[in-house]
Protein backbone atom coordinates (compact mmCIF):
# COMPACT_ATOMS: atom_id res chain seq x y z
CA UNK A 1 0.00 0.00 0.00
CA UNK A 2 1.01 3.34 -0.40
CA UNK A 3 1.43 6.13 2.20
CA UNK A 4 1.62 10.11 2.24
CA UNK A 5 2.85 11.27 5.49
CA UNK A 6 2.09 14.80 6.96
CA UNK A 7 4.65 16.68 8.86
CA UNK A 8 7.46 15.81 7.92
CA UNK A 9 10.02 16.74 11.13
CA UNK A 10 11.50 14.61 13.05
CA UNK A 11 8.71 11.87 14.02
CA UNK A 12 7.64 11.97 10.38
CA UNK A 13 10.37 11.36 9.03
CA UNK A 14 10.93 8.23 11.82
CA UNK A 15 7.27 7.15 10.29
CA UNK A 16 8.23 7.03 7.22
CA UNK A 17 11.18 5.00 7.63
CA UNK A 18 9.28 2.65 9.58
CA UNK A 19 6.37 1.70 7.59
CA UNK A 20 8.51 1.29 5.03
CA UNK A 21 10.28 -1.19 7.00
CA UNK A 22 6.56 -2.80 7.68
CA UNK A 23 5.77 -3.20 3.96
CA UNK A 24 4.24 0.81 2.70
CA UNK A 25 5.53 2.41 0.31
CA UNK A 26 6.24 6.29 0.74
CA UNK A 27 4.97 8.20 -2.53
CA UNK A 28 3.92 12.02 -0.71
CA UNK A 29 5.74 13.79 1.79
CA UNK A 30 3.26 16.75 2.96
CA UNK A 31 4.51 19.71 5.21
CA UNK A 32 3.64 23.40 5.91
CA UNK A 33 7.55 23.83 4.98
CA UNK A 34 8.43 23.11 1.79
CA UNK A 35 11.66 22.85 3.05
CA UNK A 36 10.87 20.17 5.38
CA UNK A 37 8.74 18.32 2.68
CA UNK A 38 11.37 18.04 -0.09
CA UNK A 39 13.81 16.66 2.04
CA UNK A 40 11.94 14.05 3.09
CA UNK A 41 10.63 13.49 -0.42
CA UNK A 42 14.49 12.85 -1.38
CA UNK A 43 15.25 10.92 1.36
CA UNK A 44 12.40 8.11 0.51
CA UNK A 45 11.77 9.19 -3.40
CA UNK A 46 8.92 10.72 -3.09
CA UNK A 47 7.17 13.24 -4.37
CA UNK A 48 6.83 16.70 -2.18
CA UNK A 49 3.73 18.30 -0.73
CA UNK A 50 2.84 21.58 0.39
CA UNK A 51 -1.04 21.35 0.72
CA UNK A 52 -1.32 18.80 3.25
CA UNK A 53 -5.65 18.86 2.28
CA UNK A 54 -4.52 17.95 -1.04
CA UNK A 55 -2.22 15.08 -0.25
CA UNK A 56 -5.16 12.84 1.18
CA UNK A 57 -7.36 13.52 -2.40
CA UNK A 58 -4.50 11.79 -4.28
CA UNK A 59 -4.87 8.52 -6.05
CA UNK A 60 -1.84 7.40 -5.78
CA UNK A 61 -1.93 7.09 -1.83
CA UNK A 62 -3.89 4.49 0.41
CA UNK A 63 -3.06 5.95 4.05
CA UNK A 64 -2.17 8.53 5.49
CA UNK A 65 0.18 8.88 8.45
CA UNK A 66 -0.80 12.41 10.35
CA UNK A 67 2.43 13.62 12.43
CA UNK A 68 1.77 16.90 12.74
CA UNK A 69 1.56 19.39 16.08
CA UNK A 70 -1.19 17.43 18.19
CA UNK A 71 -4.30 20.06 17.61
CA UNK A 72 -4.00 19.20 13.98
CA UNK A 73 -4.55 15.45 14.22
CA UNK A 74 -8.31 15.64 13.77
CA UNK A 75 -8.63 17.92 10.63
CA UNK A 76 -6.38 15.94 8.84
CA UNK A 77 -8.23 12.80 10.02
CA UNK A 78 -11.48 13.99 8.98
CA UNK A 79 -9.54 15.06 5.51
CA UNK A 80 -8.02 11.45 4.89
CA UNK A 81 -11.22 9.82 5.87
CA UNK A 82 -12.75 12.33 3.82
CA UNK A 83 -11.07 11.08 0.85
CA UNK A 84 -11.04 7.87 1.61
CA UNK A 85 -8.07 7.31 3.04
CA UNK A 86 -7.10 4.68 5.92
CA UNK A 87 -5.13 6.78 8.49
CA UNK A 88 -2.04 6.58 10.96
CA UNK A 89 -1.94 9.36 13.61
CA UNK A 90 1.00 9.99 16.28
CA UNK A 91 -0.37 10.17 19.91
CA UNK A 92 -1.90 11.81 21.25
CA UNK A 93 -5.35 11.36 19.03
CA UNK A 94 -6.49 14.96 19.39
CA UNK A 95 -6.37 18.09 21.90
CA UNK A 96 -10.29 18.00 22.86
CA UNK A 97 -12.99 15.32 23.05
CA UNK A 98 -15.34 17.58 21.00
CA UNK A 99 -12.79 17.16 18.12
CA UNK A 100 -11.99 13.68 18.08
CA UNK A 101 -15.26 12.61 18.45
CA UNK A 102 -15.73 14.61 15.31
CA UNK A 103 -12.89 12.96 13.56
CA UNK A 104 -14.26 9.29 14.89
CA UNK A 105 -17.55 9.70 13.20
CA UNK A 106 -16.02 11.08 9.83
CA UNK A 107 -13.67 7.58 10.02
CA UNK A 108 -17.10 5.60 10.91
CA UNK A 109 -19.11 7.42 7.92
CA UNK A 110 -16.38 6.42 5.49
CA UNK A 111 -15.53 3.04 6.32
CA UNK A 112 -11.82 3.29 7.03
CA UNK A 113 -9.29 2.13 9.70
CA UNK A 114 -8.10 4.58 11.70
CA UNK A 115 -4.50 3.43 13.80
CA UNK A 116 -3.06 5.65 17.06
CA UNK A 117 0.45 5.21 17.48
CA UNK A 118 0.61 4.56 21.70
CA UNK A 119 3.78 2.85 20.79
CA UNK A 120 4.87 1.68 24.81
CA UNK A 121 2.57 -1.05 23.90
CA UNK A 122 4.95 -2.40 21.69
CA UNK A 123 8.59 -2.20 23.92
CA UNK A 124 9.81 -5.14 24.92
CA UNK A 125 10.44 -4.04 28.27
CA UNK A 126 6.79 -3.28 28.79
CA UNK A 127 5.49 -6.44 27.00
CA UNK A 128 7.69 -8.61 29.25
CA UNK A 129 6.51 -6.65 32.51
CA UNK A 130 2.61 -7.40 31.40
CA UNK A 131 3.55 -10.83 30.23
CA UNK A 132 4.56 -11.20 34.27
CA UNK A 133 1.51 -9.86 35.44
CA UNK A 134 -0.96 -11.73 33.26
CA UNK A 135 0.69 -14.71 34.08
CA UNK A 136 0.29 -14.54 37.95
CA UNK A 137 3.74 -14.26 38.27
CA UNK A 138 3.01 -11.51 41.41
CA UNK A 139 -0.16 -11.92 42.20
CA UNK A 140 -2.88 -9.52 42.19
CA UNK A 141 -1.34 -6.27 41.68
CA UNK A 142 -2.09 -3.25 44.01
CA UNK A 143 0.00 -0.50 43.36
CA UNK A 144 1.89 0.61 40.35
CA UNK A 145 4.65 3.80 40.11
CA UNK A 146 6.08 5.37 36.80
CA UNK A 147 8.34 7.77 36.07
CA UNK A 148 9.00 9.68 32.66
CA UNK A 149 10.82 12.24 32.60
CA UNK A 150 13.26 14.00 29.91
CA UNK A 151 14.15 17.70 29.04
CA UNK A 152 12.23 19.76 27.46
CA UNK A 153 11.05 18.62 23.32
CA UNK A 154 12.66 19.97 20.58
CA UNK A 155 15.50 22.06 22.28
CA UNK A 156 13.56 25.60 22.11
CA UNK A 157 10.73 27.29 22.58
CA UNK A 158 7.87 26.00 20.59
CA UNK A 159 4.48 24.81 19.79
CA UNK A 160 5.32 22.40 22.88
CA UNK A 161 5.32 25.34 25.40
CA UNK A 162 2.34 26.68 24.52
CA UNK A 163 -0.08 24.11 26.59
CA UNK A 164 -3.26 25.51 24.81
CA UNK A 165 -1.90 23.03 21.87
CA UNK A 166 0.13 20.60 23.45
CA UNK A 167 -1.40 19.72 26.33
CA UNK A 168 1.84 19.93 28.53
CA UNK A 169 3.60 17.00 29.44
CA UNK A 170 0.58 15.17 30.56
CA UNK A 171 -0.61 15.01 27.32
CA UNK A 172 2.43 14.35 25.23
CA UNK A 173 4.10 12.32 27.37
CA UNK A 174 2.92 10.56 30.51
CA UNK A 175 -0.28 9.78 28.52
CA UNK A 176 1.70 7.09 27.14
CA UNK A 177 1.99 5.36 30.83
CA UNK A 178 -2.10 5.85 31.55
CA UNK A 179 -2.47 4.44 28.11
CA UNK A 180 -0.24 1.17 29.37
CA UNK A 181 -1.93 0.87 32.79
CA UNK A 182 -5.25 1.17 30.83
CA UNK A 183 -4.35 -1.64 28.65
CA UNK A 184 -3.00 -3.85 31.36
CA UNK A 185 -5.51 -3.26 34.13
CA UNK A 186 -8.63 -2.02 32.24
CA UNK A 187 -10.85 0.61 32.50
CA UNK A 188 -10.43 3.61 35.51
CA UNK A 189 -12.43 4.50 38.25
CA UNK A 190 -11.55 7.69 39.36
CA UNK A 191 -8.49 10.23 38.50
CA UNK A 192 -6.74 12.93 39.67
CA UNK A 193 -3.99 15.23 37.95
CA UNK A 194 -2.00 17.65 38.90
CA UNK A 195 0.83 20.01 37.55
CA UNK A 196 3.23 22.38 38.35
CA UNK A 197 3.92 24.65 35.15
CA UNK A 198 6.13 27.90 34.64
CA UNK A 199 6.85 28.36 38.01
CA UNK A 200 10.76 28.75 36.99
CA UNK A 201 10.61 28.59 33.74
CA UNK A 202 8.83 28.49 30.40
CA UNK A 203 10.49 25.18 30.01
CA UNK A 204 9.52 22.76 33.27
CA UNK A 205 6.58 21.14 33.49
CA UNK A 206 6.00 18.98 36.18
CA UNK A 207 2.98 16.12 36.41
CA UNK A 208 1.00 13.91 39.08
CA UNK A 209 -1.85 11.67 37.95
CA UNK A 210 -3.34 9.22 40.29
CA UNK A 211 -5.59 6.34 39.01
CA UNK A 212 -7.84 3.68 40.84
CA UNK A 213 -8.62 1.28 38.40
CA UNK A 214 -11.84 -0.66 38.46
CA UNK A 215 -9.82 -3.62 39.49
CA UNK A 216 -8.84 -2.26 42.76
CA UNK A 217 -5.11 -1.48 41.30
CA UNK A 218 -4.11 2.02 42.30
CA UNK A 219 -1.49 3.66 40.09
CA UNK A 220 0.38 7.05 40.54
CA UNK A 221 2.25 8.58 37.46
CA UNK A 222 4.38 11.09 37.09
CA UNK A 223 6.23 13.01 34.56
CA UNK A 224 8.32 16.12 33.86
CA UNK A 225 10.26 18.14 31.01
CA UNK A 226 12.71 18.71 33.27
CA UNK A 227 14.72 16.00 33.64
CA UNK A 228 18.51 16.62 34.04
CA UNK A 229 19.69 15.51 30.77
CA UNK A 230 18.73 12.51 28.19
CA UNK A 231 15.38 10.23 28.75
CA UNK A 232 14.68 8.05 31.76
CA UNK A 233 11.79 6.13 32.58
CA UNK A 234 11.26 3.67 35.98
CA UNK A 235 8.48 1.37 36.92
CA UNK A 236 7.40 -0.54 40.20
CA UNK A 237 4.70 -2.45 40.26
CA UNK A 238 3.69 -4.18 43.58
CA UNK A 239 1.34 -7.21 43.74
CA UNK A 240 0.27 -9.56 46.80
CA UNK A 241 3.65 -12.05 45.91
CA UNK A 242 6.46 -9.87 44.72
CA UNK A 243 7.28 -6.67 42.09
CA UNK A 244 8.46 -5.74 38.73
CA UNK A 245 10.76 -3.36 38.20
CA UNK A 246 11.85 -1.31 35.55
CA UNK A 247 14.70 1.34 35.10
CA UNK A 248 15.62 2.39 31.71
CA UNK A 249 18.89 3.85 33.43
CA UNK A 250 20.15 0.29 34.15
CA UNK A 251 18.64 -2.43 31.91
CA UNK A 252 16.76 -0.87 28.90
CA UNK A 253 16.26 -3.71 27.53
CA UNK A 254 14.92 -5.59 30.80
CA UNK A 255 12.14 -6.43 33.17
CA UNK A 256 13.34 -7.22 36.52
CA UNK A 257 10.87 -9.44 39.15
CA UNK A 258 11.61 -9.12 42.59
CA UNK A 259 10.29 -11.85 45.21
CA UNK A 260 8.78 -11.20 47.92
CA UNK A 261 10.78 -11.68 51.41
CA UNK A 262 12.36 -14.80 52.27
CA UNK A 263 12.14 -16.62 48.86
CA UNK A 264 15.59 -15.84 47.13
CA UNK A 265 17.82 -13.46 45.11
CA UNK A 266 16.23 -11.16 42.51
CA UNK A 267 16.21 -12.80 39.09
CA UNK A 268 16.01 -11.07 35.89
CA UNK A 269 12.85 -11.51 33.32
CA UNK A 270 14.41 -11.44 30.16
CA UNK A 271 12.65 -9.16 27.22
CA UNK A 272 13.25 -9.66 23.28
CA UNK A 273 16.57 -8.05 22.45
CA UNK A 274 15.66 -4.57 20.91
CA UNK A 275 16.46 -5.80 17.52
CA UNK A 276 13.24 -4.47 15.73
CA UNK A 277 12.38 -1.09 16.71
CA UNK A 278 8.47 -0.85 18.78
CA UNK A 279 7.95 1.60 16.09
CA UNK A 280 8.30 -0.41 13.94
CA UNK A 281 6.33 -3.02 15.32
CA UNK A 282 3.39 -0.61 15.52
CA UNK A 283 3.31 -0.32 12.03
CA UNK A 284 3.61 -3.90 11.20
CA UNK A 285 0.27 -4.31 13.30
CA UNK A 286 -1.38 -1.61 11.56
CA UNK A 287 -0.24 -3.59 8.29
CA UNK A 288 -1.60 -6.86 9.66
CA UNK A 289 -5.00 -5.15 10.09
CA UNK A 290 -5.06 -3.20 6.90
CA UNK A 291 -4.55 -6.66 5.53
CA UNK A 292 -7.29 -8.48 7.80
CA UNK A 293 -4.39 -10.56 8.87
CA UNK A 294 -4.88 -9.46 12.21
CA UNK A 295 -6.63 -7.14 14.99
CA UNK A 296 -5.01 -4.16 15.86
CA UNK A 297 -3.45 -3.65 19.29
CA UNK A 298 -4.48 0.05 18.87
CA UNK A 299 -8.21 0.86 18.38
CA UNK A 300 -9.05 4.42 17.88
CA UNK A 301 -11.65 3.94 21.41
CA UNK A 302 -7.78 3.23 22.84
CA UNK A 303 -7.10 6.61 21.56
CA UNK A 304 -10.04 8.24 22.33
CA UNK A 305 -9.67 6.84 26.18
CA UNK A 306 -6.02 7.87 26.29
CA UNK A 307 -6.97 12.02 25.94
CA UNK A 308 -9.75 11.50 27.94
CA UNK A 309 -8.14 10.26 30.85
CA UNK A 310 -5.70 13.17 30.93
CA UNK A 311 -8.68 15.38 30.56
CA UNK A 312 -11.05 13.73 33.25
CA UNK A 313 -7.95 14.24 36.07
CA UNK A 314 -7.40 18.11 35.03
CA UNK A 315 -10.79 19.25 35.51
CA UNK A 316 -11.95 19.63 39.07
CA UNK A 317 -14.10 22.48 38.80
CA UNK A 318 -16.40 24.77 36.80
CA UNK A 319 -17.90 28.00 36.71
CA UNK A 320 -21.59 29.62 35.95
CA UNK A 321 -23.08 33.19 36.65
CA UNK A 322 -25.23 32.95 39.41
CA UNK A 323 -27.57 36.09 37.22
CA UNK A 324 -28.20 33.14 34.72
CA UNK A 325 -29.70 31.13 37.66
CA UNK A 326 -31.75 34.02 38.77
CA UNK A 327 -32.83 34.67 35.50
CA UNK A 328 -34.26 31.52 34.64
CA UNK A 329 -35.04 30.05 37.96
CA UNK A 330 -32.82 27.07 38.01
CA UNK A 331 -31.63 26.10 41.41
CA UNK A 332 -27.89 26.62 42.40
CA UNK A 333 -25.92 23.61 42.65
CA UNK A 334 -25.39 22.16 45.97
CA UNK A 335 -22.86 19.76 48.00
CA UNK A 336 -23.39 16.28 46.56
CA UNK A 337 -25.28 16.64 43.80
CA UNK A 338 -24.55 14.06 41.28
CA UNK A 339 -24.14 15.40 37.22
CA UNK A 340 -24.02 13.26 34.15
CA UNK A 341 -21.72 14.70 31.58
CA UNK A 342 -22.20 13.90 27.80
CA UNK A 343 -19.75 14.48 25.09
CA UNK A 344 -20.72 15.84 21.61
CA UNK A 345 -22.45 13.59 20.53
CA UNK A 346 -24.75 13.18 23.59
CA UNK A 347 -23.44 10.54 24.91
CA UNK A 348 -23.28 10.01 28.63
CA UNK A 349 -19.28 9.79 29.62
CA UNK A 350 -18.65 11.10 32.84
CA UNK A 351 -20.46 10.85 36.51
CA UNK A 352 -19.07 13.78 38.98
CA UNK A 353 -20.16 14.89 42.12
CA UNK A 354 -20.16 18.33 43.29
CA UNK A 355 -17.74 18.67 45.92
CA UNK A 356 -17.95 22.51 46.84
CA UNK A 357 -20.02 25.77 45.99
CA UNK A 358 -18.78 29.08 46.56
CA UNK A 359 -20.24 32.40 45.38
CA UNK A 360 -17.78 34.88 44.14
CA UNK A 361 -17.33 38.15 42.60
CA UNK A 362 -15.81 37.79 38.72
CA UNK A 363 -12.86 39.87 39.74
CA UNK A 364 -12.29 37.83 42.67
CA UNK A 365 -12.35 34.26 41.47
CA UNK A 366 -8.45 32.87 42.68
CA UNK A 367 -6.02 31.18 40.06
CA UNK A 368 -6.79 28.16 41.39
CA UNK A 369 -10.35 28.31 40.82
CA UNK A 370 -8.91 28.84 36.84
CA UNK A 371 -6.53 26.06 37.31
CA UNK A 372 -8.67 23.33 38.23
CA UNK A 373 -10.91 24.34 35.41
CA UNK A 374 -8.22 22.89 33.61
CA UNK A 375 -9.06 25.27 29.87
CA UNK A 376 -6.57 26.50 27.97
CA UNK A 377 -2.84 27.11 29.69
CA UNK A 378 -4.69 27.16 33.16
CA UNK A 379 -3.86 30.63 33.92
CA UNK A 380 -6.40 33.21 35.61
CA UNK A 381 -5.86 35.38 32.74
CA UNK A 382 -6.76 32.73 30.20
CA UNK A 383 -9.89 31.99 32.78
CA UNK A 384 -10.94 35.54 32.92
CA UNK A 385 -11.04 36.45 28.87
CA UNK A 386 -12.70 33.23 27.89
CA UNK A 387 -16.07 33.59 30.30
CA UNK A 388 -15.82 37.69 30.35
CA UNK A 389 -16.03 36.78 26.64
CA UNK A 390 -18.77 33.83 26.89
CA UNK A 391 -21.42 35.93 29.56
CA UNK A 392 -20.57 38.91 27.03
CA UNK A 393 -21.87 37.00 23.93
CA UNK A 394 -24.15 34.17 25.56
CA UNK A 395 -25.45 35.26 29.19
CA UNK A 396 -29.03 34.49 29.49
CA UNK A 397 -29.57 37.17 31.91
CA UNK A 398 -29.88 40.32 30.65
CA UNK A 399 -27.29 42.24 32.45
CA UNK A 400 -24.79 39.90 30.59
CA UNK A 401 -20.90 40.25 31.95
CA UNK A 402 -19.96 42.84 34.40
CA UNK A 403 -15.93 42.97 36.36
CA UNK A 404 -18.10 42.45 39.85
CA UNK A 405 -20.51 40.17 39.01
CA UNK A 406 -20.98 37.40 40.87
CA UNK A 407 -19.74 33.73 39.82
CA UNK A 408 -21.07 30.43 40.68
CA UNK A 409 -17.64 28.59 41.55
CA UNK A 410 -18.08 24.40 41.96
CA UNK A 411 -15.60 21.90 42.85
CA UNK A 412 -16.12 18.47 41.18
CA UNK A 413 -15.27 15.71 41.84
CA UNK A 414 -14.83 12.73 38.95
CA UNK A 415 -16.54 9.46 40.52
CA UNK A 416 -16.76 7.39 37.04
CA UNK A 417 -15.77 8.06 33.72
CA UNK A 418 -17.15 5.84 30.58
CA UNK A 419 -15.89 4.77 26.90
CA UNK A 420 -18.48 2.67 26.02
Amino acid sequence: MNLGVIGCNTMGLMHCQMAENAGLKVVACGDISRDNARKAARKFGAEAVGDCVALCNRDDVDVVAVCTPTPTHTEYIQAAAGAGKHVFCEKPLGRTLETIDEALAAVERAGVKLYVGHVVRFFQEFEAMKARIDAGKIGNVGFVKTYRGGIFPGGKLGWFSDWNMSGGVTLDTIVHDMDWLRYVFGDPERIFAQNLKRVFSERIDYALVTMRMKCGTICNIVGTWAHPSGFRVKVDICGERGMVTFDSSEAPVSAQLRLGAGSGPSTIVPASPVLVSPYQLEWEDFAGWLAGTRKPRVTPEDGRWAVAMVLAGTKTATASSLWDYEHTGDPLPEVGWLNIILDGRGIPRALVETAAVDVIPFDEVPESHAFAEGEGDRSLSHWRKVHERYWRDHSEAPKGFEPSMPVVCEQLRLLYVSMR
